[in-house]
């Protein structure tokens, strides 16, 4: 390749990465603010793109438990096996977790672990992280705030149907658009609707 030419794919480059520096750039009015501590459940704020739905607040009234009001990833295998950890869902969730990351800063979300029970009650372990699938007494206790007849796909939860020895191998439990709670193969595919744990102190454009 010659000077000429490299100059131009330099340039090119360049320009790419201007782009997508302004892509992912919001211009925030310091006065065009509010904290997340002002919103309610059931309340949606923006988190620069993505809509979040407020399901609840911490009685001290620093963590906000939230969840995408559409899905984060449409047509997701879940995984190899019933298995959370390490498993296609975790992986689009970490991708989301690393977003609001990047929007609010590393500090902004809760960690937290998990129990992992099966439908028919059996706990089959945990998980420790900072976002995650919503879980099947979750979609229970908030179910009428969860429906979104608009989505065009069922999506996961974390919680197995139940366990190999009671001959539920392959089933994940799942909701659909409208609140409905069912389950799925995990080797077919869902929608990813993640949850997280914010601090109430974070500033959400207006």
């Amino acid at each position: 390749m010659n000077t000429e030419k490299i100059l131009e794919h330099a340039l090119a480059i360049a320009e790419l990465a201007k782009e997508d520096k302004e892509r992912h750039s919001v211009k925030v009015d310091p006065l065009k603010q509010r904290t997340l501590a002002e919103y309610a459940p059931g309340d949606i704020f923006n988190a620069y793109g993505i809509e979040m739905l407020v399901l609840n607040v911490s009685e001290d009234g620093e963590e906000v438990f939230c969840i995408t009001k559409e899905l984060y990833k449409k047509d997701v295998e879940f995984g190899d096996s019933t298995k959370y950890q390490d498993s296609n869902a975790e992986k689009v969730v970490k991708e989301f977790e690393q977003y609001i990351t990047d929007c609010f800063g590393k500090d902004s979300l809760v960690e937290k672990t998990t129990k992992i029970v099966t439908v028919d009650g059996q706990e089959v372990g945990s998980y420790t992280g900072k976002a995650r699938l919503m879980t099947f007494d979750e979609a229970r206790t908030y179910n009428r705030m969860i429906v979104n007849k608009d989505l065009p796909d069922w999506w996961w939860l974390m919680n197995p149907w139940s366990t190999p020895d009671r001959g539920w191998k392959y089933s994940m439990a799942c909701v659909c658009p409208s609140g409905c709670i069912n389950c799925n193969c995990y080797n077919d595919n869902c929608g990813v609707r993640p949850v997280c744990i914010l601090k109430s102190s974070i500033l959400i454009p207006q």
